[in-house]
């Protein structure tokens, strides 16, 4: 977690109030035109379906947002003509990003000719967000190297990747090897991977093969270092890419099988941990999936490992599931008295100013986007006053 340090705070807090606030919650966010839609499940039944639990994040957005991701509490969304990318976060835990400053303009591949097309989106572990522009075939990383909560700044915006075809999804794998979906009959999926520690994949043997010849797919998702999902919106498929010899490639004989079948228009997909997936469809009911391998035989081809769990989510382009905070983080108990009240504000302000981190970082990152910082404040007071 970064931290920067605090000086000087003038911090005022009238009619402070005892708060209970609870930990942020498991969600499903979706892109679509102009909006990204949240899904909770608030009655704990399974699915998605009943009052209250879709509802829209950020609105007023680009109508061409493309893929999502999310990475340190913040979700990342990207715009294909202009080829931004847009930050948001609910500094003020009242469930959305409509507020001043919830949504920001993050990053923007630079204009050249042809004009870039961005194209996949995804985030790594360390902060790093990447985007494909599917005109020149390069890949962007984003990194706020200067920590100011965006990647405008000199050098904050590098080529790390060339030679790609057509790309069209992106996904990071746990062990920071990154896999492309390209619309490319020849190689659907490329892996690239840092060999020699330089930032990029740019050198020998760091750009492969990861899958040929078959179907592409719409979308990817990475579950594991061995396990990958793509969606084929017109055969109304999720395949599953499976490196069983450990090559780190799916180039084998059994490796790129069909994972589930009989899903209307399949378009984005989101691995939600445990082995399941989220998928938004292409169609008319604007369904999400919730897919599951429930009996454990590799495949989420039997009775009710497909399940219909959230409809009118229509025209997704991207989605994404964010896990809940976890347990025992309470935002703002920097005292871990179990709530948040007056008695945490000399400790907040410690922390601010203090060199060194917390041994429990997560409270006082009480914005919840993977910093410690004069931005946590305002999400502080709202937490004493809600």
């Amino acid at each position: 977690m970064n931290r920067t340090t605090g000086q000087n705070i003038l911090f005022i807090v009238v009619g402070l109030m005892t708060s209970s606030a609870v930990a942020q919650s498991a969600a499903v966010f979706v892109s679509r035109p102009g909006q990204v839609i949240k899904l909770v499940d608030v009655n704990g039944d399974g699915d998605l379906l009943d009052f209250a639990e879709q509802s829209v994040f950020a609105d007023s957005l680009p109508l061409d947002l493309d893929r999502i991701t999310a990475q340190g509490g913040r979700l990342f969304v990207g715009a294909t003509s202009s080829a931004e990318v847009f930050v948001m976060a609910d500094l003020n835990a009242d469930g959305d990003a409509m507020d001043f400053g919830e949504v920001l303009l993050y990053g923007q591949i630079p204009p050249s000719t042809p004009s870039p097309t961005l194209a996949g989106l995804a985030a790594a572990a360390d902060g790093t967000v990447f985007a494909g522009d599917c005109m020149t075939g390069k890949l962007y990383a984003f990194v706020d190297a200067n920590g100011d909560g965006d990647a405008l700044d000199f050098s904050e915006t590098l080529v790390v990747a060339e030679g790609l075809s057509a790309p069209v999804a992106i996904t990071v794998r746990p062990d920071g090897a990154i896999l492309v979906g390209q619309n490319d009959a020849t190689i659907p999926v490329r892996i690239l991977q840092d060999r020699n520690g330089d930032g990029d994949f740019l050198d020998f043997a760091e750009n492969l093969s990861y899958v040929e010849n078959v179907s592409p797919g719409a979308d990817i998702a990475a579950a594991s270092d061995t396990r990958a999902f793509i969606t084929r919106t017109t055969t109304g498929e999720v395949m599953v890419l499976r490196d069983l010899n450990g090559d780190n490639d799916a180039l084998d004989v059994g490796e790129v099988v069909s994972y589930a079948a009989g899903l209307d228009a399949p378009l984005a997909v989101t691995s939600a941990g445990g082995g399941g997936l989220f998928v938004a469809a292409l169609d008319a009911a604007g369904t999400v999936y919730q897919v599951r391998d429930v009996n454990g035989d590799g495949d989420a081809l039997d009775f009710a490992e497909v399940l219909t769990v959230a409809a009118g989510v229509n025209q997704p382009a991207g989605i994404v599931f964010l896990a809940a905070a976890p347990a025992g983080c309470l935002r703002g108990d920097v005292n871990h008295d179990t709530v948040v009240d007056i008695s945490d504000v000399g400790s907040f302000v410690q922390i601010l100013l203090c060199d060194a981190a917390p041994a429990d970082p997560c409270p006082a990152d009480v914005n919840n986007d993977g910093a410690i910082n004069g931005k946590d404040i305002q999400a502080f007071i709202n937490r004493l006053l809600s």
